[in-house]
């Protein structure tokens, strides 16, 4: 069994995978040019092997067997296919070289964005190395959580969001309206789990609200309400309170349930699932969306979201 190592990365941007393309766009790159398709769905190229396993038409993972590739060539060829590029390369190869004694019985670990499981070892004057597309399992995600569409739904778009984050708000007030207006002809729902941040003094607190909003079937109104109307965020927690009633009061909810259920931190035990969720799924900031089990790079990109949606049906 491959062990499990921690690589902590520095920050490197968004990355422009190679993988999720289709086969051609690999096989055509300077690293695997010649390689032909043999019998078994590989492609060989003398003693070098590659092997590709796609869903849809697109690679979510490739694996490399080698006679005459060094560990600088692995680094490189692990940077080219997460598609991290250089930057990659040096921090790769450093890991490879600590962990060099490991190799034989091999090494993986999961890059710090959670987007690709990397796996490498060298035995008998043979190198192989893989890289795939991470996906989360379902059983990440708890079921009990506010939906919007089909709650049958196969593909789930899910928000690890605070209350109170500046791009929480915008993510809210931006794409989720196009995300709620497609989801019922894409056959998707959207789920919404909880993620306050601690120094967010008023995050908790709102969705606490939420959860007691959701319990009177205004879930949904209520989050819409709390990202328009932001000047809670700045307020003392009791005066937060009060705006979150006056809040209810508006979307005519009955207050009392509302403002008892507050006090009475009836929902905090859900509230503390979502951050147990969050830690379980790597979350590294708010928000957090995945599409499935994968982690989305740019939700503003609706080209990744409808390749990720796709992947996941």
């Amino acid at each position: 069994m491959k062990r499990i190592l921690a690589l902590a990365l520095a920050s490197l941007g968004a990355a422009q995978a190679q993988l999720m393309n289709p086969p051609e766009f690999i096989l055509n790159s300077s690293f695997f040019q010649g390689h032909q398709k043999a019998a078994d769905g590989s492609y060989k190229k003398g003693f070098n092997t590659l092997k590709l396993t796609s869903k849809a038409g697109l690679v979510l993972k490739a694996e490399y067997t080698s006679n005459n590739t060094n560990l600088q060539t692995a680094a490189q060829l692990i940077a080219y296919l997460t598609g991290y590029g250089e930057s990659f390369e040096e921090p790769v190869l450093n890991f490879l070289k600590q962990n060099q004694k490991e190799l034989s019985r091999g090494v993986s670990v999961l890059d710090q964005d959670s987007q690709y499981n990397i796996s490498v070892v060298q035995q008998s004057g043979l190198l192989g190395l893989s890289v795939e597309r991470h996906q989360f399992p379902e059983s990440t995600f708890p079921k009990n959580v506010p939906t919007y569409g089909d709650p049958k739904a196969k593909v789930a778009i899910r928000i690890l969001s605070d209350y109170q984050c500046p791009y929480c708000q915008r993510l809210a007030t931006t794409v989720l309206s196009s995300w709620k207006k497609q989801a019922g002809s894409l056959g998707i729902k959207i789920e919404h789990h909880h993620f306050p941040l601690s120094y967010h003094q008023n995050a908790f607190p709102a969705a606490e609200a939420a959860e007691c909003a959701n319990a009177q079937g205004k879930f949904w109104e209520f989050t819409d309400a709390a990202f328009q109307d932001w000047n809670w965020t700045k307020k003392p927690v009791p005066d937060a309170l009060k705006d979150f009633s006056r809040m209810a009061g508006k979307l005519k909810l009955d207050t009392k349930k509302f403002d008892r259920c507050l006090a009475t931190h009836q929902f905090k035990d859900r509230v503390n699932e979502g951050l147990k969720t969050g830690q379980a799924a790597r979350l590294t900031g708010t928000p957090s969306v995945y599409v499935g089990g994968f982690k989305v790079v740019d939700y503003n990109n609706w080209k990744e979201m409808m390749t990720l949606i796709q992947l996941s049906q």
